[in-house]
């Protein structure tokens, strides 16, 4: 019956949408298991949480007025971009995205805010999509002309605005709040996957950098080798590289890709570590060997 009972307590709260404590919970258990590498465990309570966000999701904002707000919140790190987008609809925080952006290192949040409302609320052809207010943090460049844009495409005033004090900013705060977690947690599951892979392969350290090659060629001839690249998880399309295979003659695979990663080696390594660290996996034996 006491069981029955907190059941009953623990569904009514995540029912009203009070459930920051249990996802907090959550998310403390979940860094443990990470940290403790019981990584099923881990990925178990990330499902959790996910969940519960969720469910969650649909909350009263007591102090806004208006109909529909859509408030942005930015994050970001050396490799990914994360903006949350809380979307208040009749008073009800109604919907909550993340979108993550790649290779924008070079482009300050602002521009990157810009091109994200240009591209979702200037270019887009379901107005009723539109909010009558877009929160932000800060001013933006080109913030009268895009409220005119948008403004013209509803065929009614769209504010832009940037909130200093109350509700409004402390929502706005919370955006970017989420959108920390998000890079956080993205951060956190690369971990899960590359310790995964660590004991699936039985390495002795974590594969921080992993490149894959693959040979092609045309009907024989003009042989090359392509190489990916994922550093910490995460494809790094500026390490990507391509190599003209020069001693193998015709089309023998094999012994391109062994041309191909002595060359590698060689160029980056000096030849120091030897070749059996950066083994190429395959569902074929003979990839593997032609390796070594």
């Amino acid at each position: 019956m006491k069981k029955k009972k907190k059941y009953i307590k623990k569904s009514k709260g995540c029912y009203l949408g009070n459930i920051d404590k249990d996802i907090k919970r959550l998310k403390e258990k979940m860094e443990l298991a990470s940290n403790n590498q019981e990584f099923e465990k881990a990925i178990e309570l990330r499902d959790k949480i996910i969940n519960l966000e969720r469910a969650g999701k649909k909350q009263k904002v007591s102090n806004f007025l208006h109909k529909s707000i859509d408030i942005i919140g930015i994050a970001r790190n050396n490799i990914e971009t994360h903006l949350t987008i809380f979307e208040v609809r009749g008073s009800n925080l109604d919907n909550k995205k993340t979108i993550i952006l790649k290779d924008v290192e070079d482009i300050e949040d602002e521009e990157i805010i810009e091109n994200y409302i240009m591209q979702t609320y200037g270019a887009s052809d379901n107005i009723l999509d539109i909010p009558e207010k877009i929160m932000l943090r800060e001013i933006l460049p080109h913030h009268d002309i895009l409220e005119k844009i948008i403004s013209e495409k509803i065929g009614h005033k769209v504010e832009i605005i940037v909130p200093k004090k109350g509700e409004k900013l402390k929502f706005v705060e919370l955006a970017e709040q989420n959108s920390q977690i998000s890079l956080k947690n993205a951060t956190r599951n690369e971990e899960i996957i590359l310790n995964e892979l660590k004991q699936l392969l039985s390495l002795k350290d974590i594969p921080r950098r992993i490149e894959m090659y693959d040979i092609s060629n045309i009907s024989g001839d003009y042989t090359v080798a392509g190489m990916a690249v994922l550093i910490n998880g995460k494809i790094s399309k500026k390490d990507f590289r391509k190599f003209n295979i020069k001693e193998t003659i015709g089309q023998n695979d094999f012994a391109s890709m062994k041309e191909i990663i002595t060359r590698r080696l060689k160029h980056t390594l000096d030849g120091k570590i030897g070749l059996r660290k950066y083994s190429r996996y395959d569902n074929s034996r003979w990839w593997k060997r032609s390796a070594y």
